[in-house]
């Protein structure tokens, strides 16, 4: 459905949100979208979230992709959506919840599920990231407590400025976060490098190696 897909884009001057996978590794067995605000079928801003006191809103239809991934040889299978936050509070708010009740209706029962992207929003913020920390785990955070081994800091958003501090907490916007009791965490790590001492990026990579 990708191409009607870029057509209820289009018409809703929205964003696109896509994943990769290794095909001779996985099949993927199911896909879809779905748009962040309270009717997710349909492409359109979420104003019914929107808080005009912290920030602007800026007119974009978000959307969430997800996928539920099998693992060939293994028969093992997992959810994995990705997605891209609003910079309004109240509008991150309205998708966190939205993307909790999407996990859970989205996964057979007992697949666990892997949710990542640009969520424009610090560890700190409770209306968005605390709703996400309650019902995933952040694997920042499960590095940090189980001492497992960890490249770079802390900070994923650079603004394009390669001197930002590394261990800055309100520029972790970007996360890993799953659910599961199958799935163990061996490695978390934020990638620094450069291409000729340019940044690729205003964001840095964030990377996990996972076990099921």
């Amino acid at each position: 459905h990708q191409g009607n897909l870029d057509r209820t884009l289009a018409n809703a001057n929205g964003e696109a949100v896509g994943f990769g996978f290794k095909t001779s590794k996985f099949t993927m067995e199911k896909s879809g979208y779905f748009f962040l605000n309270t009717h997710p079928d349909r492409a359109g801003e979420a104003t019914e979230w929107y808080d005009p006191v912290p920030d602007k809103a800026y007119g974009r239809s978000r959307i969430a992709a997800w996928g539920l991934l099998k693992e060939k040889e293994s028969g093992k299978r997992f959810l994995y959506i990705t997605t891209h936050l609003e910079l309004n509070k109240g509008m991150r708010a309205g998708s966190a919840k939205l993307l909790v009740e999407k996990a859970r209706e989205l996964a057979p029962e007992g697949v666990p599920v892997f949710l990542c992207g640009d969520l424009n929003t610090a560890p700190s913020e409770v209306t968005c990231a605390g709703v996400l920390s309650a019902y995933f785990t952040d694997a920042y955070t499960e590095a940090v407590r189980l001492s497992l081994p960890r490249e770079g800091g802390q900070t994923t958003y650079n603004s394009f400025n390669a001197n930002v501090g590394k261990e800055t907490a309100s520029k972790r916007i970007d996360y890993m976060f799953y659910y599961g009791d199958s799935v163990v965490l061996k490695k978390y790590g934020v990638i620094y490098d450069t291409v000729n001492g340019v940044l690729p990026s205003d964001h840095y990579p964030v990377s996990a190696t996972i076990e099921l």
